[in-house]
């Protein structure tokens, strides 16, 4: 979770909570009964100077139900909090907050739809002519295209850059459209922008073997992944999906032998877990840390970046 996310549920302070937290024992999360106390700053600075050094502050939950003066035990760095359930209903708004909620929503629409037009124009650096896939059955954005006398719906299959501009392929319940442009379609961008990212982290297997992916899932290795310049690139290279992508190609080429020898130290911390279940349950917990790294966090056990 992040901050922006966690402002989003409106949780009052004094409102009990239920926490979903990763869980550091184990794959998965723990549970936790909560009161929502308010925010402190990373190392108790008296400045946050940005979202991720401000972290929310839980406190016990006594027998009779009341708030307790002490905090929970578990970590609530947003990072480690999976999910949140509110006991109460939503925040009740005024026009106000709610004419700032609709201008933050639109803020951030405009965000993603400019970073998907500079991914997808950085992405051409790299990969010519070459198509982002979004499916089918994957990655496919919701999309409404607008016709001359009303419109048609399907999803976004494919994103690339043509003609010093971004283009999308959308299959439609009529028809597929091979370069339909921003201006003639509605779609959420945050949906976009997450689905392009995802798409090149992990990448759609081409089951039409047109060979329009950026890349060639059937013959690529990690080592065929380049990694963008941070100036010639920069978003690319911020957002780090490549990165990520080079890591992910070269983790899926390991197998359980590979993994318990280039994580031998994971290994062995898990074996020494009570809640471990043996060598058999390594890959699954192995699995689980491996997608919640950071994307350039992944890079750093690649063989080439060890000393």
């Amino acid at each position: 979770m992040t901050l922006i996310e966690f402002l989003s549920l409106g949780i009052k302070q004094g409102q009990k909570v239920t926490l979903h937290l990763k869980d550091s024992n184990k794959a998965g999360t723990v549970t936790v009964r909560a009161f929502f106390f308010g925010f402190r700053f990373e190392a108790y600075s008296s400045v946050a100077y940005k979202p991720e050094q401000i972290i929310p502050v839980f406190n016990k939950v006594a027998k009779n139900g009341k708030m307790l003066r002490a905090h929970i035990d578990q970590s609530t760095w947003p990072e480690y909090i999976e999910y949140i359930e509110t006991d109460d209903n939503a925040q009740t708004l005024d026009s106000d907050t709610a004419c700032s909620l609709l201008n933050a929503t639109e803020n951030l629409e405009q965000a993603a739809k400019r970073q998907v037009r500079d991914i997808l124009k950085e992405m051409n650096t790299l990969f010519p002519g070459k198509r982002i896939l979004l499916g089918p059955d994957t990655y496919e954005v919701d999309v409404d295209y607008y016709l001359k006398y009303g419109s048609d719906s399907g999803y976004v299959d494919s994103a690339g850059w043509d003609d010093d501009a971004p283009v999308y392929g959308l299959s439609l319940s009529c028809e597929h459209v091979d370069r339909a442009t921003a201006g003639s379609f509605r779609v959420q961008w945050q949906d976009m922008l997450h689905s392009v990212l995802q798409a090149i982290e992990y990448p759609v297997i081409d089951v039409y073997d047109k060979k329009e992916n950026f890349v060639d899932t059937d013959t690529a290795t990690w080592k065929d992944i380049p990694l963008p310049d941070p100036k010639a690139c920069p978003v690319l290279d911020a957002c780090g999906c490549l990165h990520a992508l080079r890591a992910n190609l070269w983790f899926e080429s390991l197998d359980v032998e590979d993994k318990k020898r280039e994580f031998d130290n994971i290994y062995r911390q898990y074996l020494n877990k009570p809640a471990g279940s043996g060598p058999d349950g390594f890959v699954a917990y192995l699995d689980s840390f491996w997608c919640n790294l950071k994307p350039k966090a992944k890079t750093l056990f690649l063989p080439d970046k060890k000393s």
